[in-house]
């Protein structure tokens, strides 16, 4: 039987992606996302949210749906930002979500950015250039190449796209973190396998952290 801490475990790590250097705000995320379980199933307590508890008059079924319920939510939510349809679109719509809403999505957006850094990072050192691979090659890349795509959504943000803000804002800052938002995106272009989920379907959440470290990671971090 899937468990609630199945929907807690991808929100801890999410938020760790989104504020790796801020602990406040990983916990205001986590509090604002137990705040809506609570809101929709209001006969769950804190402990159950927390702990993951099955209250004891609800039939298997009813946990069940609740789980499901919340780790496709939040799965779909996260995709978004990732989807050629959508761009970089929002992640949060619900209005439980306005006041930290923004401030997730932007730093979502930059660690997708380190994410990509370390992707060509990695690119150019299989493929052995002779000049090597550096950061600044690869902020290069980023910026001239793999964003191309989010130009308009970018530009109806207001959110910034050049080399100084990919190098200072996401790398230096999302840099400790871009092994896991490079696998995430791995994850999504290899057609999201349950195999290596960061969701947890099937029980095979280590498995996302094995392709971390098998795809993403580099000794230039």
């Amino acid at each position: 039987m899937p468990e609630l801490e199945s929907i807690l475990s991808p929100l801890r790590l999410f938020s760790l992606m989104a504020y790796p250097s801020n602990e406040d705000s990983q916990e205001k995320f986590m509090a604002n996302r137990v705040a809506k379980i609570k809101k929709e199933w209001p006969e769950l307590t804190e402990k159950h949210i927390v702990q993951g508890e099955k209250p004891k008059d609800w039939p298997k079924e009813k946990w069940e749906e609740l789980v499901m319920k919340y780790m496709g939510q939040f799965q779909d939510e996260l995709h978004r930002v990732f989807s050629d349809n959508d761009g970089i679109s929002s992640l949060l719509d619900s209005p439980t979500y306005a006041e930290g809403k923004d401030d997730f999505d932007f730093n979502c957006y930059k660690g997708k950015l380190a994410g990509n850094v370390l992707a060509w990072i990695r690119r150019m050192a299989d493929s052995n250039l002779s000049s090597g691979a550096s950061v600044n090659k690869a902020v290069f890349m980023v910026e001239e190449i793999t964003t191309k795509g989010w130009t308009k959504d970018l530009k109806a943000k207001g959110w910034p796209l050049h080399q100084s803000f990919i190098r200072q804002e996401a790398w230096l800052k999302f840099k400790f973190v871009s092994p896991l938002w490079a696998a995430y995106e791995y994850w999504l272009a290899w057609n999201k396998p349950s195999n290596c989920s960061p969701f947890l379907l099937e029980g095979s959440y280590a498995h996302f952290w094995c392709m971390r470290s098998e795809k993403a990671a580099h000794p230039l971090l």
